[in-house]
């Protein structure tokens, strides 16, 4: 079960299920689903930003991405996309 919290944290998805199952999706390709799960991941860091530019009070105009993920293109690019802010890696 997924629940919110009112307050700034609120923003953030709680999930306390350890097993996730995808049903109805039919056959589709593995490459969509990763691409689906990226994206859903983008959504939630742009839901997190405006949370946290509300508590703040202050504009955030660019991400600074380190670890392995930042090397990945496709995925800098989604967030990129999706928070319409830019992504320095």
């Amino acid at each position: 079960m997924a629940r919110r919290e009112g307050s700034a944290q609120g923003e953030v998805v709680q999930r306390r299920q350890r097993d996730v199952a995808l049903r109805g999706i039919g056959a589709t390709h593995r490459g969509d689903i990763a691409r689906a799960t990226i994206e859903g991941m983008a959504f939630e860091l742009r839901l997190l930003l405006e949370a946290l530019e509300r508590y703040t009070g202050r504009e955030i105009r660019e991400i600074v991405a380190v670890g392995g993920g930042a090397r990945n293109t496709v995925w800098t690019q989604i967030k990129a996309d999706v928070t319409g802010r830019r992504i320095v890696t």
